[in-house]
């Protein structure tokens, strides 16, 4: 699982175990307490930067309060879950010679949501083989595999032997 957001380690909190979260309403009120004490720009300017500013912090803490603790099961390099069900099947020489059909799919089985793969492979000689793979994380948009970005991918390839 890639992630790209990274902040200190402070607070208890099983969503985001680094803290982030309750960091930002603390900003929030630094901002609005330097924007009450000064007097410099005027009182509609600081008005609209507070709100500004609200408005911003409060999408900020929304946005990271929807990362679930796969995050933290991630730094740790663990699954999400441990219920989770592997389906394989195979068949050689699948309507005509030298065609392979093959697919898997992990399942997990506390949200549903699963990795699907689809491969065909053909000989098309002793030297060449061709390959095509067809791959899907399957979900809802909160399930572990939903949420991932890529939802689909697709590989050809070509192979040559010596």
């Amino acid at each position: 699982m890639q992630e790209d957001l990274s902040a200190q380690v402070s607070g208890p909190s099983t969503i985001l175990p680094r803290g982030y979260l309750w960091i930002a309403p603390v900003w929030y009120l630094i901002v609005l307490a330097a924007l009450w004490l000064i007097h410099w720009p005027p009182a509609w300017f600081r008005l609209s930067a507070a709100g500004g500013l609200l408005i911003a912090t409060g999408t900020f803490v929304v946005v990271l309060s929807t990362i679930s603790i796969r995050a933290f099961a991630a730094d740790q390099q663990e699954p999400a879950t441990r219920e989770q069900l592997f389906l394989r099947a195979a068949w050689s020489d699948a309507f005509v010679p030298h065609l392979e059909l093959s697919g898997f799919a992990l399942v997990n089985l506390y949200d549903r949501s699963r990795l699907v793969q689809l491969g065909a492979r053909y000989d098309l000689s002793e030297r060449w083989t061709l390959a095509a793979y067809l791959s899907a994380n399957l979900g809802a948009a909160e399930s572990e595999r939903g949420s991932l970005p890529q939802a689909a991918s697709a590989v050809l390839q070509a192979f040559y032997y010596f």
